[in-house]
């Protein structure tokens, strides 16, 4: 499906929406109570679905689709009395026995264990100050000396995370936007990659909240606009929360990250022992040693009708797909066809592209209309029904037209580096003829059925970029008809989305600004630090800073509400300048690469 259609299906949806959302408000205009009701619970809802405690779907703002749930509300409930429970218990036996030292349980285990994910928090708030500033920094260098910063396109992106060819002035920030950067096939797995990512974010609030003793409200996901994202609401807003400790306040607003960066460290272990392997041999899938499994071939690409499904690719002219140390397969189909011809030519193949030897006399028969050389041009027709110029490796003779296909297919054709070469047993007058360079042409030598399939040769006449933008491939066959051939691709991709989300959603949601978590996280901080400068956490209560410090202040109180509005002011000072520095790194990537 094309990135039109997409659109199209993207504003008849919310038209929809909308629409269904008048219906509602226009069935609900004769019905409004008189009565003034002060609870907004008791008015009458105007939800576009709603199921009780299932589930309830609404509208809140133009572009915000939100659905929400209570069914685990009593889940958490119990939660949050085992850990009352615990913690009571904990208190009675200490008081008991007039114990003052910290008793260490469960609760206090999960608590520490969430402290660190705090303190990893903190720390990656300073490396994205950082990175912005970075980025601002590399944006102005860029622009000072009129070197634009290599975005990567759609075809850079087809295959892998980050792109594989040949880059050049990276960035920290690379945009990820199918359609546009990225495929449009990308926006699934990128769509079920920020579900899964979000929901884990979301159940580290929920949990820590639960250690806290605060209930869940609802839990739920958004669609705003094309981007999905999950949500927990929890009892009391974020003011009420102060009457929270600091630590506490810290640990909530900085799970959701630490989440994130758990899920990230889960993914690379699961690359580390192999874990998608040894799953794709247990559905029955079977690892393809040598060559490359054809997943797919774009539609309205002449290599469709010769490369199907299930084929596996075991050559590029004279390079064997084949893993070799330290260099997978997927890595050698990707060099070969993106890097320049001499530097594939110097890593995988003899100094001395070979040739084939043919005889003299039959060489000079042929036509040489699709070889034409003047002075100032050389100019190579690839038709096919002039055939492709060769050349004597020697560059002795002049070109002449020859079919390429027969002449790759047949195996039985002596390989040469030079006319010696062929000459060498016979004493004839064989000469070794190649391929003029400009000809662009290309092997692909093919098994249809699998690895004990009969082999053919496919010729490509052009830029070798464009086989690898529009044929995906893949190193699993099914074993069994059932499964399907591009299952174990569409999982990597899957799986490389999810690491790159998880780290993206980590240093997004970080950032200091009010409306992200990054906001209660570096408040919270300063609280912290506050109290452990002070001594005293009793300046975060109902206290009018604005006022002064009142006759009843004494000591560290009063030392606390200064550093707090210290605080308070350098907190609204960085969120400005990290909202500063996000739109400046965002306007001139847009300015500077010229996507806008």
């Amino acid at each position: 499906m094309s990135l039109n259609n997409y659109i199209a299906l993207l504003v008849v949806f919310w038209l929809l929406v909308h629409f269904r959302h008048r219906q509602i408000l226009s069935s609900h205009a004769g019905n409004n109570s008189l009565l003034p009701l002060a609870n907004a619970r008791l008015r009458p809802t105007r939800s576009l679905i709603n199921l009780g405690h299932l589930l309830r779907v609404d509208l809140p703002s133009f572009l915000v689709l939100r659905v929400s749930t209570i069914v685990f509300n009593d889940f958490h409930r119990h939660l949050v009395g085992g850990v009352s429970r615990k913690l009571s218990s904990v208190n009675h036996r200490l008081r008991k026995n007039n114990d003052n030292k910290r008793d260490w349980n469960w609760v206090t285990t999960i608590k520490v264990f969430y402290d660190v994910g705090s303190v990893i928090a903190v720390i990656g708030q300073i490396l994205g100050f950082g990175g912005l500033s970075w980025c601002l920094f590399q944006l102005f260098y860029q622009y000072q000396n009129n070197h634009p910063i290599e975005i990567p396109t759609v075809s850079q992106w087809k295959r892998s995370i980050p792109p594989v060819g040949p880059a050049s002035n990276d960035v920290f920030l690379k945009p990820l936007i199918p359609g546009v950067t990225l495929p449009i096939s990308h926006a699934f797995p990128i769509f079920l990659s920020m579900i899964a990512c979000t929901t884990i974010h979301e159940l580290g609030h929920a949990l820590v909240a639960a250690i806290d003793g605060i209930p869940l409200l609802s839990w739920g996901y958004s669609l705003i606009f094309i981007v999905p994202t999950a949500f927990v609401e929890l009892a009391g807003s974020s003011n009420s929360n102060k009457d929270h400790s600091a630590s506490s306040r810290l640990r909530i607003a900085a799970a959701g990250a630490f989440h994130n960066v758990l899920t990230l460290c889960v993914l690379y272990l699961a690359s580390y022992v192999s874990i998608g392997r040894v799953s794709l041999r247990m559905l029955g899938y079977v690892e393809v040693l040598e060559g490359v499994v054809v997943v797919d071939v774009s539609e309205g690409s002449p290599l469709r009708p010769f490369l199907a499904s299930g084929f596996v690719i075991t050559d590029l002219d004279d390079t064997p797909l084949v893993k070799m140390p330290n260099v997978s397969v997927q890595n050698i189909w990707d060099t070969f066809l993106m890097m320049d011809t001499a530097v594939v030519d110097d890593q995988y193949q003899s100094a001395t592209p070979l040739g084939w030897c043919m005889g003299q006399n039959w060489f000079d028969s042929r036509s040489t209309t699709c070889c034409t050389r003047n002075t100032t041009l050389v100019s190579i027709s690839n038709s096919t029904t002039a055939g492709s110029c060769f050349i004597p490796h020697s560059n002795s003779k002049e070109g002449h037209c020859i079919d390429p296909v027969p002449l790759f297919e047949n195996y039985t054709i002596q390989r040469c580096t030079s006319d010696v070469v062929c000459n060498a047993e016979t004493g004839g007058t064989d000469i070794c003829i190649r391929p003029h360079p400009s000809t662009s042409l290309l092997r692909i030598s093919v098994k249809e059925s699998g690895n004990t399939g009969v082999g053919k040769v496919v010729v490509w006449s052009g830029p070798r970029r464009e086989v690898w933008e529009q044929v995906t491939i893949g190193t699993y066959l099914p074993g069994f008809p059932l499964l399907h051939v591009g299952l174990p691709a569409a999982g990597k991709l899957l799986f490389e989305y999810l690491k790159v989300v998880s780290i993206s959603l980590f240093f997004f949601n970080i950032l200091p600004v009010r409306i992200l978590d990054g906001g209660e996280i570096f408040s919270s901080f300063l609280d912290v630090l506050i109290i452990w400068k002070t001594g005293n956490d009793r300046v975060f209560g109902d206290v009018d800073l604005e006022q002064g410090e009142g006759s009843i202040w004494r000591g560290s109180v009063v030392r606390g509400a200064v550093w707090t509005r210290r605080a308070r002011w350098f907190e609204s000072w960085i969120e400005k300048t990290t909202i500063f520095l996000v739109a400046v790194v965002l306007l001139g990537g847009v300015v500077v690469t010229g996507i806008g």
